[in-house]
């Protein structure tokens, strides 16, 4: 995952928020979903998308134009 995040084109800051995020998280989360899925293939997936999904709610931009009206 890690691999991934840094090719990302992100602001330095938020590399580095994102790069300490999956360190914290990516075991703990990884044992949680092995235990709740059934489909151990799935887990990498379902990784990933929570490491995505806590990455944005760090983000008060995105947050910002989530809320927005359209």
């Amino acid at each position: 995952m890690a691999t991934d995040v840094e090719r990302n084109d992100l602001r330095p800051d938020r590399r580095e928020v994102l790069l300490n995020l999956v360190a914290a998280y990516s075991q703990p989360l990884t044992r949680y979903f092995h235990r709740k899925t059934a489909a151990p293939d799935e887990v990498p997936d379902l990784l990933q998308e929570a490491i995505l999904r806590l990455s944005r709610m760090n983000d008060p931009e995105a947050i910002r134009e989530r809320a927005s009206p359209p």
